[in-house]
């Protein structure tokens, strides 16, 4: 299954995060916080989930330069690429759109 090893990648990376699972604005907080909400059974659209929560969750989230490299290389034959980062949980995923240079002017 082709997503499969994607998914495992993200897992693999995860467990080996573990000082940056101290720092409360890391992506391996971001991905730990939405799994432990989230858990096993929901969706981010499930009756039992607080998006206001989910918003905190991603809120908390503070990008740092060239982390979500590892997670794939942009497609240059795109305006952008999407790179999956994590399944959470088999109901969501957490991804990271990548724009180039060229097609973020052409926006501008």
């Amino acid at each position: 299954m082709p997503g499969t090893t994607k998914i495992n990648m993200a897992q693999d990376w995860i467990d080996t995060q573990e000082e940056d699972l101290k720092n409360p604005h890391s992506l391996a907080t971001l991905v730990k916080s939405l799994r432990d909400y989230l858990g096993t059974k929901s969706g981010i659209n499930s009756e039992d989930i607080d998006q206001e929560r989910l918003r905190e969750i991603q809120r908390a989230y503070k990008a740092r330069p060239g982390e979500w490299n590892q997670f794939g290389k942009a497609d240059p034959s795109r305006n952008y690429t999407r790179l999956l980062v994590d399944s959470i949980n088999g109901k969501s995923n957490l991804v990271s759109p990548v724009a180039h240079q060229w097609s973020m002017k052409a926006l501008c």
